[in-house]
C-alpha cells in the first residue's frame, strides 16, 4: 500500500534529524495517521495534521525531503472550544425565529462570515436576556479616563457573573475572531472602536455584546 511506503519514508527522514525515541515514537504515529488519511481522501482538516495552524500554538520540522507537515496537538480542542461558546451564545441568546439560521451558517467558513460581518448592526438578540450596559463614569475625568472607567465597569459586571480571566471572540475584526483571548484585553480592543464583536465568557450562560449601535452584556 502507497501510504504505509510513505510513511516509513517520513520515519526515514526523522531519523535522520537525529531525534530521541520519545519524539520519533510520537512522529511515527502521526506519519502513519497522517498518510492512512490521504489515502482514504480524508481533509486534512479533519485528521489534526494541519498544514496551517496559528503559530502561537504549533509544533513543526522540516523533515528530510518530506514537504513539512505541521501538527498542532490543539487544533480538536479549539474546535470543540469554538463549537461550545459560539453554538452556545446563539441557542441561549438569538431570538427563537432566526436561532437555527444562525446556528447553520457556522457550519461553514464562508457563511459564518455572513454572521461575523452582520454583527456591526447584529439586531437578533433575545431582549430577556440582553441588558444595556449603563453609563457610569465621571464626567470630570479626562476623555482617556473615562474610556478605561467603562473597560474597568464592564469587566467588573461580568467578572461579577462568573466570568474569568479569558473570553472566545466571535468579531467582525479578523485580528480576535475565532480566539481565547484575555477578557480585559479584549474589551479594550473592542469598546467604542464601533467593531461588531461577541465576547463569551461562559458558554450559553454569560457574554458580552458590542456594535456600532449598542453595547450589551448577555446573561442567563
Amino acid at each position: 500500500m502507497g501510504w504505509v511506503k510513505r510513511a516509513f519514508d517520513f520515519e526515514a527522514g526523522v531519523f535522520s534529524n537525529g531525534l530521541t525515541p520519545n519524539v520519533i515514537e510520537i512522529f511515527r504515529c502521526a506519519a502513519v495517521s497522517y498518510f492512512w488519511r490521504q489515502s482514504l481522501a480524508v481533509p486534512e482538516s479533519a485528521s489534526g495534521l494541519l498544514l496551517t495552524v496559528d503559530p502561537a500554538r504549533r509544533m513543526s520540522m522540516p523533515l528530510g525531503s518530506a514537504k513539512e507537515i505541521t501538527y498542532d496537538a490543539h487544533a480538536m480542542d479549539n474546535e470543540r472550544q469554538a463549537a461550545e461558546h459560539e453554538q452556545g451564545i446563539i441557542r441561549a441568546f438569538v431570538q427563537a425565529s432566526k436561532r437555527e439560521r444562525f446556528l447553520g451558517f457556522l457550519q461553514n467558513p464562508k457563511n459564518r462570515q455572513k454572521l461575523t460581518r452582520s454583527l456591526s448592526h447584529f439586531a437578533w438578540f433575545d431582549k430577556r436576556y440582553a441588558t444595556p450596559v449603563s453609563e457610569k463614569v465621571d464626567p470630570k475625568s479626562s476623555l482617556r479616563e473615562r474610556h478605561d472607567q467603562r473597560i474597568e465597569n464592564i469587566y467588573l459586571l461580568l467578572t461579577a457573573k462568573g466570568a474569568g480571566a479569558t473570553c472566545w471572540a466571535m468579531s467582525e475584526d479578523s485580528q480576535i475572531d475565532g480566539r481565547e483571548i484575555d477578557l480585559r484585553a479584549a474589551l479594550r480592543h473592542v469598546n467604542g472602536r464601533q467593531i461588531g464583536t461577541i465576547l463569551s465568557c461562559i458558554p450559553g450562560r454569560l457574554g458580552y455584546f458590542e456594535s456600532e449601535d449598542v453595547a450589551l452584556i448577555l446573561s442567563r
